[in-house]
């Protein structure tokens, strides 16, 4: 059985009363619904008030979402579960259940106008789901992820970029065969891993995403690696508190206007030991987490300091599978990716050419002979259209894991629902939104 605490929605996270910040908990399962669960900071609240909820019902097995609406409201006191594959309606005095579709008909949607949600859009949102760029895809949805490339990158630095710098539709026209090619090889799913100050263009991965076929996901974040070259200059002057409001307001509000929303929370730094402003940065990453459910994918210059991040991320009260090792591949010490893997957070092995085949074979025999395959993701960190450069230069095609890769784990042995889960599981359960605390 679970014991629930009092549980309440408050939209955009703040009481409309007294204006506090309202913290997202995980207060069932870890499997929970997270991104609608949120414990209530203070009395009384418009959307909860406590002294008028009633004493939590124990619901075992389940994802639980328990809203509490006032008297004044309709259908209030309310606890919104799914139990296996079936969603259930439970009133808390008498322990009704109805099905989904019997709950929307009989009345949760008229409810709308008078809690003044954004027509409970979240309530309706599958459980386990990542969110590109044209909106929420259920995990089971994903196919094969490609979980680190890039279609597009501006190396000019922070103090110079601008889309003034590039046409968006010869990037278009550019780009668009390779994610093509990489659709028709069996792609579904394009991570783009190109952050903010270093050209990361929504707009254009929308376009792309609905002439390829393929879920584009794109991200929220700064680009810290480098020697901090990618940074605005507020990133050096505001606290970790200041960087994941901003970070979290894209995913709120949509980015620079767009509507189009972050699927993940991309950051950069060097070898250990990081600086200020990189820890300054992981820890806003964090933070951002715990407010969006948004994985924290790092590119990260050594082992040591993917341990010094895991430290970070553990100590702001993230659990480590929210966090993923980026570029793991540069790390000689392959003990340090059994390690990390072991602690729970995921491995990515993502700068794959064609003659680094053999060497990752290797990593991932490493990884099968630990039991640990399902801590890995793998991709080619390939692309891009390079700003400046004719044409965006020599675009390196997003290919070697089915041309080389793919052939040379079946011939050493792997099995077929070992590269299912290596390609298609474990992108979707890292990308998944869900805050994911330490216990």
């Amino acid at each position: 059985m679970l014991a629930i605490d009092y549980i309440g929605f408050c939209h955009r996270r703040r009481c409309h009363r007294c204006n506090r910040s309202v913290r997202p908990k995980l207060t069932t399962a870890p499997t929970v619904a997270s991104m609608a669960v949120f414990t209530i900071s203070c009395t009384p609240c418009w959307a909860s008030t406590l002294s008028e909820a009633p004493l939590p019902v124990p619901i075992p097995n389940c994802r639980l979402v328990f809203i509490v609406f006032p008297p004044r409201y309709p259908l209030q006191k309310i606890a919104f579960a799914k139990v296996t594959d079936l969603w259930h309606l439970r009133h808390v005095s008498g322990i009704t259940a109805m099905k989904r579709r019997a709950f929307i008909q009989n009345g949760l949607l008229a409810a709308v106008p008078f809690t003044g949600l954004d027509p409970l859009r979240w309530l309706l949102t599958p459980a386990d789901h990542v969110i590109t760029v044209n909106g929420a895809v259920p995990s089971g949805k994903l196919g094969f992820v490609l979980s680190h490339e890039h279609i597009l990158v501006d190396f000019i630095g922070a103090d110079q970029v601008s889309r003034a710098r590039y046409g968006q539709d010869e990037v278009f026209d550019t780009v668009l065969p390779y994610l093509e090619e990489a659709r028709r090889r069996g792609a579904r799913t394009f991570v783009d891993c190109t952050p903010e100050w270093l050209g990361r263009d929504a707009q254009l991965l929308k376009r792309l995403s609905d002439a390829s076929g393929l879920h584009i996901i794109t991200n929220t974040g700064y680009y810290g690696a480098a020697g901090e070259k990618y940074l605005p200059p507020h990133a050096f002057t505001e606290t970790a508190e200041q960087l994941a409001e901003r970070w979290t307001a894209e995913w709120r509000d949509g980015i620079d206007g767009t509507g189009i929303k972050p699927g993940f929370i991309k950051i950069g730094v060097d070898q250990y030991p990081l600086s200020e402003v990189q820890r300054k940065l992981v820890r806003a990453a964090a933070l951002t987490h715990l407010e969006t459910g948004l994985a924290i994918f790092v590119h990260t210059g050594d082992g040591k300091a993917a341990l010094d991040e895991l430290s970070i991320i553990t100590d702001t009260g993230v659990a480590p599978d929210a966090w993923v090792w980026t570029h793991a591949q540069n790390e000689p010490d392959r003990a340090a990716h059994i390690q990390i893997a072991k602690a729970g957070g995921w491995v990515a092995f993502d700068g794959l050419y064609p003659q680094l085949t053999d060497r990752y074979v290797a990593f991932l025999q490493d990884m099968k002979a630990q039991r640990l395959l399902h801590r890995v993701l793998i991709s080619h960190d390939a692309g891009w259209y390079e700003v400046g450069k004719p044409r965006g230069g020599n675009i390196r095609a997003y290919s070697s894991i089915f041309e080389d890769l793919i052939p040379a784990l079946k011939k050493a042995g792997f099995a077929a629902h070992e590269l299912h889960q290596l390609f298609t599981i474990n992108p979707a359960e890292a990308l998944a939104i869900l805050i994911r605390q330490t216990a």
